[in-house]
Formats: structure tokens, sequence, C-alpha cells
């Protein structure tokens, strides 16, 4: 099982509102999941929770049979360097590093460091069609699209077993939506990876082999 979500419930203690609460919600690995739902419903802070980011003030988060919300920070940091890999939504490069540099970079924070990740952070950026003009340009110089496909590179430079991924086509027009979800989808096979997307759009869903409403997931959100 890849993950095992029990009993959970978190709040912002500023507000004192609640945003989560999940009776139980599983998936197994290997799983490729779009779960598609509403903007403010919660879903971000969902993925936050999934990849320890967050930890929710009650219940069990799961992942590959660790309990990963009773591991401090450090070992939270460390199980996530080496499990999951995360693309936000801002995609969260840093600007004055190279394209292949901000890839690079994750790998310092995982216990698989070797000197062969430049190596593999060119070749992920050839496979995700990134031009070999722009592997060295400072991460504020690329395109949008170009930094989204770094950002995917970077998530998965670790090899990880989960990809997390937040309204990963957002800034992307149709024809290149097409394009990036099939190379996404491509990478995610070959390496067997367990692959969770949240989007609210609807034209994502055919590409994967489970599609869930996040409602089904949060009791806390109402269908209108």
């Amino acid at each position: 099982m890849a993950i095992n979500l029990s009993d959970i419930s978190f709040y912002y203690k500023k507000h004192h509102a609640q945003i989560l609460k999940i009776p139980e919600w599983k998936l197994t690995s290997e799983s490729k999941i779009f779960i598609q739902g509403a903007s403010g419903t919660g879903k971000t802070t969902f993925l936050n929770i999934l990849c320890g980011l967050m930890s929710p003030q009650n219940g069990k988060v799961e992942l590959f049979g660790t309990q990963i919300n009773r591991l401090n920070a450090a070992q939270r940091d460390s199980f996530r360097a080496n499990n999951v890999g995360y693309v936000f939504q801002q995609f969260n490069l840093i600007p004055y590093l190279s394209a292949v540099e901000n890839i690079i970079l994750a790998n310092h924070f995982s216990k698989n460091q070797n000197n062969a990740k430049k190596e593999e952070a060119l070749d992920l950026l050839s496979r995700l069609d990134v031009n070999r003009k722009d592997w060295n340009l400072e991460g504020r110089n690329l395109s949008v699209g170009q930094q989204q496909r770094v950002a995917i590179a970077r998530a998965l430079i670790n090899n990880p077993k989960l990809l997390i991924t937040d309204e990963p086509t957002s800034a992307l027009d149709i024809k290149n939506r097409e394009n990036f979800m099939n190379l996404l989808m491509d990478v995610v096979n070959e390496n067997h990876i367990t692959l969770v997307c949240v989007g609210h759009d609807p034209a994502l869903a055919k590409f994967f082999n489970v599609v869930e409403d996040f409602s089904n997931i949060n009791k806390l959100v109402i269908e209108k």
C-alpha cells in the first residue's frame, strides 16, 4: 500500500477553522490518480500532509508502511527526500541557479547522493523536452513551460516512490498540456512511480487510471 490515511483532521489554529476531515483513504502502489475539485477546498493542504510538509492534529498518515506524522521534523524531511517528489503549483525554483543546478540541489537532501546525478539531471531534461540551450539558464530566465519541466525533473532526480503534483498544467496551453502529460506519464510508468495529481481541469482525467472527486476524500467539502 502506497498511502494509508485514517481519522485525519486538520485545522489552522489562527482561524480555528477545520480544513480537512478524512475518515479513511488508501491508494495502492503504482496507481496514478487524478483528484479533482474546486479551488479553496483544501487540496493543497491535503498534499502538504501527504508528503509531511504539514502534520494533522489527529489521525494517521502512512506512506509505504511508515507513519510519517509520528516522525520528528528532521526524520520527515529525510523520508520525503528519499521517497517523495513534489511539484509545487508555483514550481519554487531557485531563481539564481541554473536549470541543472536546481535539479541537482534536490539530491543534496537525499541519502542517495552521488556524482552521477548531473548526468541523470541532463537525461531528465532531455526526456522532458527542455531545450539544450536552456539547461544552463538561471531559473528566473526560463519560460513558464520550461520551469514546469525543470520542476518535474527536480522531483524525479532522487527516484521517488511517490510523485505529487499540484495543478501541474495550469500554466500551459492545450497543445503543450497534452505533450507535457504524455511525457510525464511515460516517465512515471517507466519508473513504476505512484502518482497523485490534484487539479480542477477535467481534461486531465483521461491520463489517469483512477479519478476521484476531492469531496469523496475530504468530508468537509460540500458539493453544490
